[in-house]
């Protein structure tokens, strides 16, 4: 398959242009769409519209000069040559570019005759973190996905965080009642299968979260990275235990079993309010700490410390993210 493509000059940056260095570069202040943190950039611009650096914004209110890897690759994918900027219809084995009425006339025409062959239960649609994450895309597209009235829809969030919006509507009657960890407040984290060194703390809203880790252990508190791999985050935590990959569940299983066993949970203000503790008792009788250990490469000693120091914590805190939604 061959496909050519046209490529003009980058697009014009819109935004506030923040101040013009000495040699003329341009720098202007944005947010990166990438994903919902939204960190603060400053994005250094010649003077033919091509982006030079990117770094952090230091003043920025939320991301106070953090930005994962990500973020400072924008200008490179903006002018990779293979980007497409004109629409593009497949001949064959063959792309040609075509004006944006004669693509629509085809959108048109392909669309319909899926309609006529299959129905509206053939169609779907899936939204990527650029369009959710862009005030004016997520108000269109969530406009075109109700007129279309498709029976089911994907996103980013299907591959990555379902199952913590499914677990929300069964225990809190909402999907986007989400609990997350107060992290200024926390003296012991738990973090399994995030990585906030290179996320930033996704579906966890706190600016700067490596800084803050650093804070818990310098207030006395502990930082505990459960992963399969050390990654930057792990580096910050006091401690870092590999797991092997898939058993984060049977890990919590047992965690939750030697919390029973030895009694060392109290529901406290939740009191009167929390239904289906003694299903949950009974459900992780059999995951014992002996029974586990083999399953997930973790010592058996290891997960009754890890349940015990998290149940005697004043202001614990458990944050589970990609690794744990994919299983």
């Amino acid at each position: 398959m061959t496909m050519e493509v046209h490529v003009d000059a980058p697009t014009r940056i819109i935004g506030r242009l923040h101040r013009t260095e000495p040699d003329g570069t341009r720098v202007y202040l944005r947010q990166c769409p990438l994903c919902e943190c939204m960190c603060g950039l400053e994005v250094s611009v010649d003077a033919d519209d091509h982006v030079k650096l990117i770094r952090p914004d230091r003043e920025d209110v939320w991301s106070k000069g953090f930005i994962c890897p990500k973020g400072t690759t924008l200008g490179k994918l903006h002018e990779d040559p293979d980007r497409i900027r004109t629409p593009m219809i497949r001949e064959g084995d063959t792309w040609r570019e075509v004006s944006w009425d004669e693509a629509f006339a085809k959108c048109e025409e392909l669309i319909h005759g899926v309609l006529a062959d299959g129905g509206i239960e053939a169609m779907t649609a899936f939204i990527g973190n650029p369009a959710g994450h862009s005030f004016s895309l997520s108000r269109f597209g969530a406009l075109l996905m109700g007129q279309a009235n498709f029976p089911s829809i994907y996103s980013a969030g299907t591959v990555d965080q379902w199952p913590k919006n499914v677990s929300s509507v069964l225990m809190y009657g909402n999907m986007w009642k989400i609990p997350t960890v107060d992290i200024r407040r926390t003296d012991h984290w738990i973090i399994m299968g995030g990585n906030p060194q290179a996320s930033g703390g996704s579906l966890l809203a706190c600016p700067d979260q490596l800084a803050e880790i650093d804070a818990i252990r310098a207030r006395g508190g502990k930082v505990i990275v459960i992963d399969p791999r050390r990654t930057g985050t792990a580096d910050h935590a006091s401690e870092w235990i590999p797991i092997r990959p898939g058993t984060d569940a049977a890990l919590l299983l047992a965690m939750a079993n030697v919390i029973f066993t030895e009694d060392l949970f109290t529901l406290g203000a939740v009191e009167g309010k929390v239904l289906g503790v003694e299903q949950l008792r009974e459900a992780v009788t059999e995951f014992t700490p002996d029974r586990v250990a083999e399953f997930c490469h973790v010592p058996a000693d290891t997960i009754r410390r890890l349940a015990r120091d998290f149940a005697a914590a004043e202001r614990g805190g458990l944050y589970g993210r990609i690794g744990l939604c994919n299983q």
